[in-house]
């Protein structure tokens, strides 16, 4: 404990009182005396005179307060003067409290450990935000990692196969999303594309996402068959998590597209319907536009997964992609919804691919305004070439 005082005699009565009641004290005769104490040792509480040489209580107290090391120490003025605008003027710079000489040691004391007190708390405070700090900052790298092992799992470029032509976007709403796609070569102008939305966001949709994209990859004997693929990689994915586990979903399509019967063929665990584009007519419509989906990977175990298959033509494109994409309302509440989105699609229809992917995701945002965008968005196309 620091007093600060230029008259003997007060430094005396008031380091008395203090080791009465237990406290160790540090004496300093002026101002910069003061501000070196108090850099040189650990200060629970500053009793700082007003009227001194070289630099005066109002000084030290507003020097002590522009520190970030001691802008929150406890400081007690102890003054013999009675105005009020030197009180106004103490509290301006900084000051706690006052005590006006002549004082009792009842007063001093109950002012001091007053102030103790606040200063435990302000200390424990201070502990636990430093706390909160790096506990943030350790989230904060986990997060960055689980990012980027994340990205890893996605296809980094669209793939090359004959008779296709490919583009997507995808856009987490946070630093870690809980989409997923994949595009699969199957053959001789055939290929297969699936899209996947975990339940949640964050480091455990990661893990689940990554558990999706193991499962596809054990699975690529059952790629021909949308149905077959969903229905083993539901029971896999309960088998992974085991019956007690918290619920934990994946709603999921998996398109298989042939280039060269023309066809295409749709499983649907929960998710939204894909859109197939005829460029040549310029209709959008789902598919299947009537049917409800299956239940989605993880709700019901030994669930067998059917599937829809339709014709296909050159230059028609099928788009899959999550919720996010259409799920956004605008600033008085009207939700863009399947049929704008339908609209959307067919007003693009003879823009290139990559571009019109784009442009449903820039439209989807002009929508929203400042409520875009609370969840991932994800878009796969792919187009049928001549």
């Amino acid at each position: 404990m620091l007093i600060v005082d230029d008259t003997p005699a007060n430094v005396k009565l008031l380091d008395a009182i203090l080791k009465q009641s237990g406290f160790e004290t540090i004496i300093a005769v002026d101002g910069e005396d003061a501000l070196q104490k108090v850099a040189d040792n650990s200060v629970d509480i500053v009793l700082l005179d007003i009227m001194m040489p070289k630099l005066n209580g109002y000084e030290v107290c507003a020097r002590l307060r522009s520190q970030e090391a001691t802008a929150g120490l406890p400081i007690i003025m102890i003054t013999a003067l009675q105005g009020l605008q030197e009180k106004v003027q103490g509290l301006e710079v900084g000051a706690d409290d006052f005590i006006t000489k002549p004082f009792q040691k009842v007063e001093l004391m109950a002012r001091v450990r007053s102030l103790l007190r606040v200063k435990s708390l302000r200390d424990r405070l201070a502990l636990a935000n430093k706390s909160l700090a790096d506990r943030n900052r350790l989230l904060e790298m986990e997060l960055t990692m689980a990012r980027t092992v994340q990205q890893a799992l996605l296809p980094q470029s669209p793939p090359m196969i004959p008779g296709f032509l490919f583009a997507h976007k995808y856009l987490p709403a946070t630093v870690v999303g809980g989409d997923f796609f994949d595009i699969l070569r199957l053959g001789e102008k055939r290929a297969g594309v699936f899209v996947a939305d975990v339940s949640g966001h964050g480091v455990r949709a990661a893990l689940i996402m990554a558990i999706v994209k193991t499962l596809l990859g054990e699975l690529r004997d059952r790629a021909d068959s949308p149905g077959k693929l969903l229905t083993e990689m539901n029971r896999r994915f309960k088998e992974i998590l085991g019956q007690n586990a918290p619920l934990i979903f994946v709603t999921a399509v998996y398109v298989v597209i042939d280039a060269k019967d023309g066809s295409v063929t749709i499983g649907n665990a929960g998710h939204p319907p894909p859109i197939l584009l005829r460029r040549s007519t310029g209709a959008a419509s789902l598919v299947p536009a009537d049917a409800s989906p299956d239940p989605a990977l993880g709700f019901v175990p030994g669930f067998q997964y059917g599937e829809t298959r339709c014709p296909a033509q050159p230059d028609d494109v099928v788009l899959a992609f999550t919720d996010g994409l259409f799920e956004v309302w605008d600033e008085s509440g009207r939700e863009l919804g399947e049929k704008q989105l339908l609209e959307m699609v067919a007003t693009g229809a003879s823009e290139p691919l990559p571009r019109l992917v784009v442009n449903l995701v820039e439209q989807a945002r002009q929508f929203a305004g400042s409520k875009f965008q609370r969840d991932d968005i994800n878009i796969v196309a792919a187009q049928i070439l001549a």
